[in-house]
């Protein structure tokens, strides 16, 4: 049995969780800033989610091929098949965890605590939690097949799906699916949490500090460096370690800030981010 916070293990699966043939023509974008929205209903909380989930769209494993994520690192759990990581932290970010009936890692399971909640159908809405079952029915003896989980952006008049799914190829992904990937949709209760849509930013340092004349990026060390995680755990709570070494972490939220504030996202901070900042 699972309750609202315990954390099941999953399993690393050797399928990267592209999308098949049937699924049709991926004719979505993969800018954090454009929005596919049906303007449906189920609001609010559903958008906060969706907004999250857009920002970290071509946050990538850290090396490649490891598995190893800041989703990992703030659920943790690191270096195992992250699907239901990255959707746990989604609602975890806006405190709305009570609404998807808990953190997860392992797919089978929690479309099981849905389907004992009796909220899971196939009925799928704008800010579901997608179950999927893109091998079949019986792949690896799953329940109902499933491994793979995203979150619906959009339903589609020509019936396929809009989602958006963290371990595609190794990274966040808006996909464009056909119904028959999909092996249950679970409905959150989202009146269950008062979720901040936008989190108050905190006013900028006056006059801000002078931008140190280089950029910053991947391998960079110093004070400039410390100042950007202190700056980013300011202003978007990273949970940096504030210790001048600019490695994957730092990466990662430097990529997250660029997205929300709609500027190109590099995970380099150059003259345009560092403004932004202060």
């Amino acid at each position: 049995m699972s309750d609202e916070t315990e954390i099941i293990q999953g399993a690393a699966s050797d399928t990267d969780n592209a999308p098949r043939p049937e699924d049709g023509e991926q004719d979505v974008s993969q800018d954090p800033g454009v929005v596919y929205d049906d303007d449906a209903e189920g609001a609010g909380s559903a958008d906060a989610v969706l907004d999250q989930a857009r920002r970290f769209i071509g946050v990538r494993e850290d090396p490649m091929g490891s598995n190893r994520t800041s989703f990992g690192v703030q659920f943790g759990m690191n270096a195992v098949a992250w699907c239901a990581i990255f959707v746990s932290c989604l609602f975890q970010n806006i405190n709305a965890l009570l609404a998807c009936l808990g953190k997860h890692s392992y797919t089978p399971e929690w479309a099981q605590v849905f389907n004992r909640a009796g909220r899971l159908d196939m009925s799928p809405r704008k800010g579901d939690v997608a179950f999927m079952a893109l091998h079949g029915p019986s792949f690896e003896g799953r329940w109902r097949g499933i491994h793979h989980v995203g979150v619906v952006e959009t339903v589609r008049p020509d019936g396929r799906l809009v989602t958006i799914e963290g371990n595609v190829s190794d990274q966040v992904q808006r996909v464009v699916r056909a119904m028959s990937a999909f092996a249950g949709f679970g409905h959150p209760d989202y009146d269950a949490s008062a979720v901040p849509v936008t989190p108050p930013t905190p006013a900028p340092a006056p006059g801000g500090p002078a931008y140190p004349g280089k950029e910053l990026r991947k391998g960079s060390r110093g004070s400039s460096v410390r100042l950007v995680q202190a700056r980013l755990n300011e202003l978007m709570g990273a949970g940096l370690a504030v210790d001048g070494d600019f490695g994957p972490l730092t990466h990662s939220a430097v990529r997250r800030f660029q997205a929300a504030r709609r500027i190109a996202v590099d995970g380099i901070v150059g003259p345009q981010t560092w403004g932004k900042l202060w």
